[in-house]
Parts: C-alpha cells; structure tokens; sequence
C-alpha cells in the first residue's frame, strides 16, 4: 500500500475485511441476488468482493476508475476475475446481458452522473438486478468525500425495491438474522442506505439463507488483525471514528482461546458453530494467503 502512495486510503484496502461496511455489502446480496451468476462491480477497488463471489457463487468482472486499486485485486484479492478500468462518465465498455448482477459496494456515491451510471448497469445486467451497497445520505453528516444525495433523490434515480438502512445489514450479518427492508422516508434518519433493483419482482436468492455471509466449509480462518491481547486497535483515528464510534460490537472485540485458533487454522469452519459465529463477528477472518505474506501487522 505504501509503494502504491494510497496514504489515507491505505488503511481502507488493508482492513477491508475487518469493517462493519464489509459486512452490511455481503449481507445484502445474500438476500438479494441469485446464486451461481456473474457478477459485474464498479468501483471494486481492490477487489474485496469479487474474492466472496467467485468463492460462493460463480465469475465476477471488476472496474475501477483508478488502475492501481485493479493491481492488489490481481495479485492478492480476485486474480481469476476480469478486470477493466474505465471512467464512469462515459459508456461502459462491457455488452449488455454481460453479468447477472451490477453492484456498486461503498462507491456509487463517487459517481458524478448517477442516472447514468443506473442505465448503464441495468443494460449490463441480464434482467436489470442491481445492488448498491453502503450509499451514503446526503441529509446527515459522513466521514467520507464524494457526491451523495438525498433520500429522495436516490428513490428517483434507482427507482429501488427493496431498501435498506445499511447499519441494519450489519448487524443482521452479525446475528445471521434476514434484514427487515424500510420504507424510504423512515430512511432519512439512517447515515448510510442500502439499495436493490430488481424489475423482475423476484428479490428471493436461490441460495440457503446466509450463502453469502458464512464462512465456507473447511476454510482455515485467522484472528482479525486488528484484534490484540488487550482488545481492537484501530489503525488511525480517522478509522476508529469512521467505523468504530456507535458500533458496541466493535468496542467488545476479543481474541479468541488457542484452542479456538487451532480449531479455525484446521478448517472446523462450517462444522463447529462457536467457530462460524465468531467469524460472523470477524474475530475470524478468511484472508486471502498472499495478503497475509505482505501484512506484516497479523
């Protein structure tokens, strides 16, 4: 991250794995989206969800505005997945019925035109099922830049069914509890939204509940790298304010007993159920291992 000169946003891409809005956006196309298609995510970064897709469900296409963020997500994140870099103001160089899914995790609100955007991924989209993860609200305050927009503007531009408080989500992951859909204007109070639309009608994925959330069976887990002896430690101020403040269950982080490190490295995920909630609450995490070769905090 330092030799990429990501700065601020270095600390974003590391612990990626470890935020609640990591959380909220693999909760929402566990609920929403068919098992087994394609996927296609603008904005992907360095490809932290293209990885949960490819591993759970089938191929994934990634795009970025920013070449370097598509590099981690070749080398470490997502290498099997397709990758292009365009800019979002213009066409979006892919066929129309490319993907099964247009998603858009923690970035549509960076998009300057964003009915644009909208059209562009309903023509990618093989029946128009697009996800938009952690939106953030114009009406209240953020820690992030970009171009948000109100609760009302949102409705108008994406036309969505269902929608989401995206804090909600998150804890409906946490406690692998299905997510209770709102009406948009009891919408105006939550910080960040969530939003699916789906013109066929069908909202119901053809997985089990929580395909997309669980731990895969047999995957060796590690501690959450921010998790020490004496409880999280957060990378950086901004990062605890971001994430943390209003968050209980991050506040109550702890490492696990050696005996419950032993049981994760050793693959019990998915047949031993202390192991798979604490996954849930990712004081075990499925990190990718060349990540782990270059993370020299964990």
């Amino acid at each position: 991250m330092e030799g990429l000169g990501y700065g601020g946003l270095a600390p974003y891409f590391l612990r990626r794995w470890c935020q609640p809005t990591c959380l909220s956006g693999l909760a929402l196309p566990g609920a929403n989206a068919p098992r087994g298609g394609t996927l296609f995510e603008i904005g992907c970064g360095a490809g932290h969800f293209l990885r949960d897709w490819e591993q759970r469900s089938g191929p994934a296409i990634g795009s970025d505005l920013v070449f370097s963020h598509l590099w981690p997500a070749r080398m470490f994140t997502a290498p099997r997945a397709r990758l292009v870099c365009f800019d979002a103001r213009g066409p979006f160089p892919l066929a129309g019925g490319a993907s099964d899914v247009c998603c858009a995790y923690d970035s549509f609100r960076y998009l300057p035109d964003k009915p644009h955007a909208v059209r562009e991924m309903h023509r990618i989209a093989r029946g128009g099922r697009m996800l938009l993860g952690h939106v953030h609200n114009a009406e209240r305050d953020n820690f992030s830049p970009g171009l948000p927009l109100t609760v009302d503007s949102y409705v108008a531009a994406v036309a969505p069914h269902p929608c989401y408080d995206d804090t909600a989500l998150t804890y409906a992951a946490l406690h692998r509890t299905a997510a209770v859909p709102e009406r948009p204007p009891a919408l105006r109070r939550a910080a960040a939204l969530a939003f699916v639309h789906a013109p066929d009608g069908a909202a119901a994925p053809s997985g089990p509940s929580g395909w997309f959330t669980t731990p895969l069976p047999g995957a060796p887990l590690r501690v959450n790298p921010l998790i020490q002896d004496d409880g999280p430690r957060w990378p950086n101020e901004k990062f605890a304010a971001g994430f943390a403040e209003g968050r209980p269950y991050l506040r109550e982080l702890a490492r696990p007993t050696e005996e419950e490190i032993a049981a994760a490295r050793s693959g019990t995920a998915g047949s031993r159920p202390g192991i798979d909630r604490l996954a849930a609450r990712r004081v075990l995490l499925d990190l990718p291992e060349r990540w782990l070769r270059h993370d020299h905090t964990h």
